[in-house]
C-alpha cells in the first residue's frame, strides 16, 4: 500500500485486535457457563437416581418401589423430572406419572456407573438423562421376613435400572439468552473501544495535522518564519518533524544563496557592459583618430576578458553544484602540478616574499588532475592578490595520512575574522577588501565545490596576532577508484 495512513491502521489493526480478543472472552466465557449449567444438571440426575435407587427395596415378595408409596403421601416424592424403572429379573417396568405411556430410553453402564445420554420425547422436547444400574437395598425387617418365610432372595438376581430425566428447553433458553446477552456486551464493547480509538487517535494526530496545514499555509508565504513544531506533537513524531524543519531551513537558505547568487552575477555582469557600452559610446561620440580608437577597442576587450572569466568561473560553479563535471581519476604527481602553478604564479606576482616548501621525492596519486590545477590556482591566485606589495606567502605541501595537505598562508592585514566564512560565497568579497582588487568573488567558493567533489575540504585559520591568513587543503587519495 502507498502511503499508508497512520491513523485507518491505529484504527482498524486496534478494532481487529480488541474484536478478537472479545471473541476469545466471550466464547470462552459462554463455554464455561454452558459447562457449568450441564454440570449442575447431570449433578440433580445423579441426585435424583441415587435418591430413586434407594426407593427399590428387595422384600419376600420380590422388589417394592416405595416412590410409589411417596406419590400417595402429603409430602410427595420430592424429585423432579421423568423417570423409569426396568426389574431385569421381572422384565417389569414401573414410571413416573408424569411421563405416562411413554417410554423413555433404555440404557446403563456397569454397576453403580451412570451414564448420560440427550434424548428427546416423542413431542420433539429435548431431555438430559441418566442411566444407572444398581441393586436394590435390604433391610434388617426384609431379611427377618425372608428366613421366617424360608425364601432367602439375593439383590443380585434383582438388577434394577434407572433412567431419570429432565427436560432441557429450559436450560437452553437460559443459555440462549446468555449468548445473546454476550454478544450485545462484546458488541458494545468494542463499538465503545472503537469510538476511544478514533478519539484518541484523533486528539493524538491533531498537531500533525495543523503542523502539515502550516507548512503548506509558509509554501504560499514569502519572507514569514517556519511553524514552530507544536508542543503537543506526540514525542515519537518530534524527531521527524525536527529533521523536515532542519531540511527546510536548508532549503530556505540555499534559496537566498541563491538568490544572492543571481543577484550577485547579475551586478557583476551588468558592471563590465555598463563599461563597454560607455567606452564604444565615447568612441564614437565624435571623430577620434585611428590610435585613440584603438585604445578604446582595446579597453573594451580586456574588460570582455574579464566577463569570459567571471561566465567561465559562473559556468563551472554550476557544474560542480550540478553534479554535470565527471570525476576522472588517474594517477598524477601533484607535487609537479605544484611547482609549475607556483612558478607561472611567481612570474606574473614576483614582488612578494614567497616561501616554499615541497617535497623533493614525486608523490604519485590517484584523483582528478584538471579540478586539482583549478583549485591550486585559485588558492595561489588568491594569495598572491590579497597581500600587500612586498608581503609574504608561505606554501607548504606534504604527504598526509590519506594523501596530500597543501597550506597556502599569506600576509592579510585587512582580513576580519567575521568573513571566514563569507568568503566562500559567491561574489562575497572581505569587508575591507578593495573595490578596485581584481576578481569577480568567485574562485573561493569555487574552490570549496572543486575539494568537496575531490573528496577532501578547505579550512580556513586565522592569526590575528601575525595577521597570517592560512587555507589548508586536504587531497584524497582514491586508489581503488
Amino acid at each position: 500500500m502507498k502511503n499508508p495512513s497512520i491513523r485507518v491502521r491505529l484504527i482498524f489493526g486496534s478494532t481487529l485486535v480488541i474484536a478478537g480478543v472479545l471473541l476469545f472472552s466471550k466464547v470462552t466465557m459462554y463455554r464455561e457457563i454452558e459447562r457449568s449449567l450441564r454440570q449442575e444438571l447431570d449433578e440433580q440426575l445423579l441426585h435424583s437416581a441415587i435418591l430413586l435407587s434407594k426407593s427399590a427395596e428387595l422384600e419376600a415378595g420380590g422388589v417394592i418401589y416405595e416412590w410409589e408409596e411417596a406419590l400417595q403421601s402429603t409430602a410427595g416424592l420430592g424429585i423432579e423430572g421423568l423417570f423409569q424403572f426396568w426389574n431385569l429379573k421381572t422384565g417389569t417396568t414401573s414410571r413416573s406419572p408424569d411421563l405416562g405411556t411413554a417410554d423413555l430410553k433404555f440404557f446403563h453402564g456397569e454397576i453403580n456407573q451412570p451414564v448420560y445420554q440427550d434424548l428427546h420425547l416423542a413431542n420433539g422436547k429435548p431431555l438430559r438423562a441418566i442411566g444407572f444400574l444398581h441393586l436394590p437395598f435390604t433391610n434388617e425387617y426384609g431379611r427377618d421376613e425372608m428366613r421366617r418365610r424360608g425364601n432367602i432372595l439375593d439383590p443380585r438376581d434383582y438388577p434394577q435400572v434407572i433412567v431419570c430425566a429432565r427436560e432441557t428447553t429450559g436450560l437452553e433458553y437460559r443459555l440462549d439468552e446468555t449468548k445473546r446477552d454476550l454478544l450485545w456486551s462484546g458488541g458494545l464493547t468494542l463499538l465503545a473501544v472503537w469510538l476511544a480509538i478514533l478519539l484518541i487517535t484523533h486528539w493524538t494526530l491533531r498537531p500533525l495535522d495543523r503542523l502539515a496545514s502550516s507548512l503548506l499555509k509558509r509554501s504560499t508565504e514569502v519572507a514569514t518564519p517556519l511553524p514552530e513544531i507544536p508542543p503537543d506533537l506526540p514525542r515519537e513524531l518530534v524527531p521527524l518533524a525536527s529533521a523536515f524543519r532542519v531540511a527546510l531551513e536548508k532549503v530556505e537558505t540555499a534559496r537566498a544563496h541563491e538568490k544572492d547568487f543571481a543577484f550577485g552575477a547579475a551586478h557583476q555582469l551588468r558592471t563590465p557592459i555598463a563599461g563597454i557600452h560607455a567606452v564604444l559610446e565615447q568612441a564614437i561620440s565624435r571623430p577620434r583618430d585611428a590610435e585613440t580608437l584603438s585604445q578604446r577597442i582595446r579597453r573594451a576587450l580586456e574588460v570582455t576578458r574579464d566577463m569570459r572569466g567571471t561566465v567561465e568561473s559562473l559556468m563551472s560553479l554550476a557544474r560542480l553544484r550540478g553534479g554535470i563535471d565527471d570525476i576522472v581519476r588517474q594517477p598524477f604527481d601533484p607535487i609537479a602540478v605544484l611547482r609549475n602553478l607556483i612558478g607561472e604564479e611567481e612570474r606574473h606576482q614576483g614582488n612578494r616574499h614567497l616561501g616554499v616548501t615541497l617535497p623533493e621525492k614525486p608523490l604519485l596519486l590517484i584523483g582528478d588532475e584538471r579540478l586539482f590545477k583549478v583549485l591550486v590556482s585559485i588558492l595561489l591566485e588568491n594569495a598572491f592578490q590579497h597581500s600587500p606589495d612586498g608581503g609574504r606567502i608561505w606554501i607548504e605541501a606534504s604527504p598526509g595520512p590519506d594523501g596530500l595537505v597543501l597550506t597556502v598562508a599569506n600576509d592579510a592585514r585587512s582580513f576580519h575574522p567575521e568573513d571566514a566564512e563569507r568568503i566562500f560565497r559567491p561574489f562575497q568579497r572581505g569587508r575591507k577588501t578593495s573595490v578596485n582588487t581584481g576578481g569577480a568573488g568567485l574562485g573561493l567558493a569555487l574552490a570549496r565545490e572543486i575539494a568537496q567533489r575531490l573528496g577532501g575540504s578547505i579550512e580556513l585559520d586565522w592569526s590575528e596576532e601575525k595577521s597570517v591568513l592560512t587555507f589548508r587543503f586536504e587531497l584524497a587519495n582514491h586508489p581503488s577508484a
